[in-house]
């Protein structure tokens, strides 16, 4: 059964949302970041040889991050299945169709769960897409040879249920030879 509040049904899609905690995260390091610049340019000249930067910099990192992590949160959406197929916001690449998916489950570590979606003929689906995206692909972590890889820390719905769903709607192989 899938958690309401963190999927946004269409009528021909799943939305599944971002995490909560990936933004909390995000203000707790910008907070702690502000407070350590804040602190050492107003009372660091004693303690620190060059307060100034040291205080510019930490205030700049903390506006950096928070900046990024609210750009991240109007996208909100992070995975949609719909029924042309499959896509995910850190992979960077175009919806990945049925017919390359062969099957999704999720393994890993306690503290690391990961959702893995294995593909059929990868080969000729990465040939497929544009060749900026191309070059993306050697330094993208979470794109394998054969399979691709969704951290759960990034969603609100656990990756067992995703992969669930997946797998109930991935073609069945007498539809995929004819």
């Amino acid at each position: 059964m899938l958690a309401n509040d963190s999927i946004v049904k269409n009528s021909s899609s799943l939305r599944f949302k971002m995490s909560r905690s990936r933004h909390w995260h995000a203000r707790v390091i910008s907070g702690f970041l502000a407070s350590i610049g804040v602190g050492s340019f107003f009372v660091g000249e004693d303690y620190i040889r060059d307060h100034t930067s040291v205080g510019i910099v930490c205030f700049g990192l903390s506006l950096f991050i928070l900046y990024f992590s609210q750009s991240a949160k109007k996208q909100d959406i992070a995975l949609i299945i719909n029924s042309e197929g499959l896509w995910f916001c850190d992979w960077e690449l175009p919806v990945i169709p049925w017919r390359y998916i062969t099957n999704a489950y999720s393994s890993g570590t306690r503290f690391r769960p990961l959702l893995y979606v294995e593909l059929r003929d990868a080969k000729t689906f990465f040939g497929s897409v544009d060749r900026k995206i191309q070059e993306r692909l050697i330094r993208n972590p979470l794109i394998k040879d054969q399979h691709l890889v969704v951290p759960a820390s990034i969603l609100q719905t656990p990756v067992s249920e995703i992969a669930e769903k997946i797998r109930s709607l991935l073609p069945k192989p007498e539809t995929l030879a004819k």
